[in-house]
Order: C-alpha cells, then structure tokens, then sequence
C-alpha cells in the first residue's frame, strides 16, 4: 500500500491521527472547579496547544496532493470522482453513528433530527471534516484558477482571515461557541489552497526557506498559542474555544508545523518516519471514522476507575492507545472479510 505513496507524508498522518484521537480522548473541562485535581485542567489546556495541527495538516496535504492537471482537463469528472468518494463514506457511517447514539448511548433520535444531524455531519464529532473535504473538492476547480491570477491569488488567501475575525467578533461579544462553525469551509480553506499553492510552486516557494528559522517559527507559535487560550480563558470565552484549533494562534501554530515539515522534507527526501507510523498514517482515513465508537465504548469503564481518571495525561495515553490499536484491528478483518475495494468504496478504507 505504501510502495506508491510518499512514506515521509504517510508518518506525517500517522502522527496527526494519532493527535486526533488524543484531541478526542477524556478532556479536563471536569477538573477546572476541583482544588486537588486542578493541575488536570491547566495541563489539557495547555497540551491541546501542543496538539492542535491535525486537521489543518490533514487539508493542507488534500490540497497538496491534488492532480491540478486532471482538474484543468475535466474538472466535473475529477469533483465527481473525488466527491463519491467522499461522499459515500460519510453517509454510511453517519448512519453507523445514528444507530449507535441510538442503541448504545441510549440518545432519543426522532427521525427529522437523524436526518439532520447527518444532513450537517453532527451524527458523530468528527465527521464535519469530511464535509469540509466534499465543499473544498467542489471548489478545487476555482482554487485552481485563483492560482494564475496575482489579484485573485491575494484575494484566496483572505478567505479564512477573515473568517476568523468574523468568528472573534462574534465569540467576544456574546460569549457563545457558535454551532457548525468548524464545519463550513471558510475555517479551512486557507490550508487546502495554501496546498495547492505550495505544489504548484514547490521549488520557488522552499527556497526561501531554512531549518532554523523554520524551527523558531514553531517554537514562537506554539508560545503564542500558550499565550492565546489562557487570554482567552479570562475573558470567559468556553472552553471549546480556547483549546479549538480554529482559532488565530492554532492556525500560525499549523502553518508553523507545515513550514517545518516542507523543509525537513527538502532537506532529506526520503526521510522515513518509523514503520509503525506509515501504518498507522496507511490507515488514518479509516481509524478517522471508526475511532469514536471505541472511545464513546471505552470511556465508560475508564470512568469507573478513579487511579486512571484522575491523572488525565495517564488516562489519555490509556485511552489513545486502546482506540488506536482496536480501530487497526478492526480495519484489517473489515479489509479482509469484505476486500479491499468494497471496504474502501464503503467505508473509506
């Protein structure tokens, strides 16, 4: 599976995955009140700053790797084939996700509310990326022409600034975390053309770039993302806000990490990530989908075990690392039992 693909950028998704489950696992939000278990609530504050480039990354490759030629020659053929893609996988597993909220958690869905929540991808909380995947597809064609444009080129990379001080100004101001903000496009395109540029002028664009200031632009992001969520915080803004990663120090920390990875990788081509990481970067799409199932199971016994859910970072790892190896299991029988074509036009992997 791998001998075809870039192995650098496979590790590269094998860690985002991995960054994306732990965003998923057991927050701090209950120890905030609590004077003993406080120190649980700074840490996932200030840990989910450390954490918060995976989906900005997981977009930046889509844009990245997209066949721009396939596109300027039949780009309703290229939307089509990349959007079923997309598409049927999200249906499918809204409708997984529906009936396990159903039957597992025990939420009372009536059936214009079902519709709804797969219509926005609320069915489970990270299905909005896929969405967002399917509006950036759609858009591709105009991205690409935005490129050979100097006016429009400028006028792209405004989109999500913008989109960011619209957000700020709202959340100031009513103090609310607005609902499907994450989910509409204007969130992310900044990282899907930012891909796309960077592959059309690959070779101009990483000459203007070294490793040390690469490194300090991490370094100074990061900080400045400390810095943020804890401003933030004191302005009583809610907390999913202040760890979001849709926020302006979440994205100058992306970028930051983007920056450093595109020099690394020019510097050493075939740099390799450790082959378990290409593994789980083979499979990040498919445990994207399933690893919510395993955590929404899991966090009920994790719950029951007062050691473990006191010392978040040690129930974080536990939990990270269970979700992580189930969803490979059960990605391998699925491949196994149904083939690898039907799993992927099905499931997604």
């Amino acid at each position: 599976m791998t001998a075809q693909k870039d192995l650098f950028f496979q590790g590269i998704r094998g860690v985002c995955i991995i960054a994306v489950v732990l965003i998923h696992c057991m927050t701090g939000g209950m120890f905030e009140h609590e004077a003993i278990l406080r120190f649980n609530y700074d840490y996932w504050i200030v840990f989910r700053q450390f954490i918060n480039f995976p989906v900005a990354i997981f977009i930046f490759l889509s844009g990245y790797f997209v066949k721009q030629k396939e596109y300027n020659k039949n780009s309703f053929s290229a939307i089509k084939r990349r959007g079923g893609r997309l598409l049927v996988p999200f249906i499918i597993w809204s409708l997984i996700y529906t009936a396990y909220n159903f039957v597992v958690q025990g939420f009372q869905i009536s059936g214009i509310k079902a519709i709804l929540r797969i219509i926005t991808g609320s069915a489970s909380g990270q299905l909005y990326f896929i969405l967002v995947l399917i509006q950036l597809t759609i858009l591709t064609p105009i991205c690409i022409k935005c490129l050979a444009s100097k006016t429009l080129n400028r006028l792209a990379f405004c989109i999500t600034p913008l989109y960011l001080v619209a957000l700020y100004s709202i959340q100031c101001v009513y103090k609310i975390q607005l609902p499907f903000y994450q989910t509409l496009f204007p969130a992310w395109f900044l990282f899907y053309y930012y891909g796309l540029y960077v592959h059309k002028n690959k070779e101009e664009f990483l000459q203007k770039t070294n490793l040390l200031k690469a490194l300090a632009f991490v370094f100074l992001a990061l900080l400045f993302s400390v810095f943020e969520a804890f401003v933030l915080k004191s302005f009583g803004l809610p907390d999913g806000f202040v760890t979001s990663q849709i926020k302006l120090s979440s994205f100058c920390y992306a970028i930051a990490v983007i920056q450093l990875l595109l020099v690394v990788h020019k510097i050493e081509p075939s740099q390799r990530f450790s082959r378990l990481l290409v593994i789980l970067g083979d499979y990040s799409y498919g445990i994207y989908y399933v690893h919510c199932i395993w955590l929404g199971l899991l966090i009920k016994g994790i719950m029951l075990l007062p050691v473990i859910r006191d010392i978040l970072p040690l129930c974080q790892i536990i939990e990270a690392g269970l979700v992580i190896a189930l969803s490979y299991g059960f990605i391998r029988i699925t491949i196994k039992t149904m083939g690898e074509k039907k799993s992927r036009f099905l499931f997604g992997f």
